[in-house]
């Protein structure tokens, strides 16, 4: 088309930005263009807003994402300064059992190979000495000969003792747990109180006497870490922890009410108002657990990233209601397992710090340390005397192990040294 048969249109001012003014007062200005750039600027009004559609989509991924990030730096720098828990690392674990790994090749010359041999040494003098070896060998210490097995019959003496043996298991699958109740009846029902490692599930799975009683400390921990890494969900996550705790106290309540020589249905009726009141606060969090869970699509590309990690807990929460619902029909379970957790602090802190976090050989010496305490123990003997004592005749021995332990043995060592051991320690 030429440009001298194209009409002229007048281009008006479109959008927020245009005025309405008086006609008469101030005539608003027209500009005359071409048909064929209307229809050109036309056309690009639907691609820029296309594109600006587009721009604000990603822009609100990567709020999301920095929403996400600001969340984990949080998290990540309470554990690092903030107070320390029994928490467990982030590494998954789908509970089969682990076959522990192989030893790194050892430097230097391995064993069975060919070595180079003696360095030969012709500058240095050679000097030959003769030595007389007895006919009939005796022993240093008793001076008598030694019996040779031909000729007499054998003589043993057998040593029955307390001890006790520590084996610290290569990993944390579930092997380990399998190990520990297989030799249980399997037709006496196990209530196992633990949190949601996998290992726990896979044991159950393989064992079905086995029934797991999931911790509600950890999932209270949920709701915390939420509100530690997203403060936005603080005022959502203290209402569900308020929740938990009304839990908790309406079971303290009904525990102490219960009569563990009377069977459940025979409790007073203090007991039995206590359980309505907690059966009825176990209620009111499936009603609203489930009326979020069915009222959110986590598919959805619209959800926010909130929604999704209040989504995200529910659902744990739901896939785990059976176990965190035993202690309902079971007042002697507890709701968690902190007491467990407490006392296998100083253990898990150990394993941390000084033995089988980074060697092999490190968790072997804890086993060896472990087994000599515990039997000094059976013999109510004090570890702190023993240890002071032995590493004082180690010490005095030029920094080498002894050879004659007799004098360190619980059953060798005569009344008195065993009383001196059993003495409590001196704490003055």
């Amino acid at each position: 088309m030429n440009a001298s048969c194209q009409k002229l249109l007048p281009l008006q001012l479109l959008g927020s930005e245009a005025q309405s003014v008086d006609i008469l007062t101030a005539p608003s200005p027209q500009i005359l263009i071409y048909e064929k750039e209307y229809l050109e600027l036309k056309s690009n009004v639907g691609y820029w807003r296309a594109m600006h559609a587009k721009a604000v989509c990603r822009e609100n991924i990567l709020k999301e994402k920095i929403k996400n990030l600001d969340g984990q730096i949080r998290d990540l720098r309470h554990r690092l300064f903030g107070k320390k828990g029994e928490k467990s690392s982030a590494g998954k674990d789908n509970g089969s059992p682990k076959t522990p790994k192989t030893d790194p090749r050892p430097r230097g010359q391995q064993p069975g190979s060919k070595g180079h041999g003696r360095t030969e040494r012709p500058d240095l003098p050679a000097k030959n000495e003769d030595a007389n070896f007895l006919e009939t060998p005796i022993c240093p210490k008793c001076g008598k000969p030694y019996i040779n097995d031909e000729d007499g019959a054998k003589e043993s003496i057998r040593y029955e003792v307390n001890v006790k043996a520590h084996v610290i298991a290569p990993g944390r699958g579930a092997d380990v747990p399998v190990e520990y109740f297989k030799n249980i009846q399997q037709q006496q029902k196990t209530i196992v109180i633990c949190d949601r490692y996998s290992a726990y599930k896979s044991l159950a799975s393989q064992m079905p006497f086995i029934v797991l009683a999931f911790c509600w400390a950890h999932v209270r921990r949920d709701y915390l870490d939420a509100a530690r890494k997203h403060p936005a969900l603080e005022e959502w996550a203290l209402y569900w922890i308020e929740k938990i705790g009304e839990l908790y106290h309406i079971s303290n309540l009904r525990c102490k009410m219960f009569n563990q020589h009377l069977p459940f249905q025979w409790q007073n009726a203090s007991f039995k108002e206590q359980h309505e009141k907690l059966v009825e606060k176990m209620d009111v969090i499936v009603l609203e657990r489930d009326e979020f869970i069915t009222s959110h699509d986590p598919d959805d590309p619209n959800l926010d990233l909130l929604t999704k990690v209040k989504h995200k807990i529910l659902i744990s929460l739901k896939n785990h209601w059976e176990g965190l619902s035993v202690f309902l029909n079971h007042p002697e379970v507890p709701m968690d397992n902190n007491p467990g957790e407490k006392s296998i602090r100083n253990p898990v802190t150990a394993r941390k710090n000084f033995y089988g976090s980074g060697s092999k050989w490190s968790s072997q010496l804890a086993a060896i340390m472990f087994s000599i305490f515990q039997t000094l123990g059976l013999w109510d003997i004090n570890s702190n005397h023993w240890l002071r004592a032995y590493l004082t005749a180690c010490a005095e021995n030029h920094g080498k192990a002894l050879e004659d332990l007799s004098d360190f043995l619980p059953w060798e060592i005569d009344k008195d040294h065993r009383q001196n051991f059993s003495r409590p320690p001196d704490t003055s």
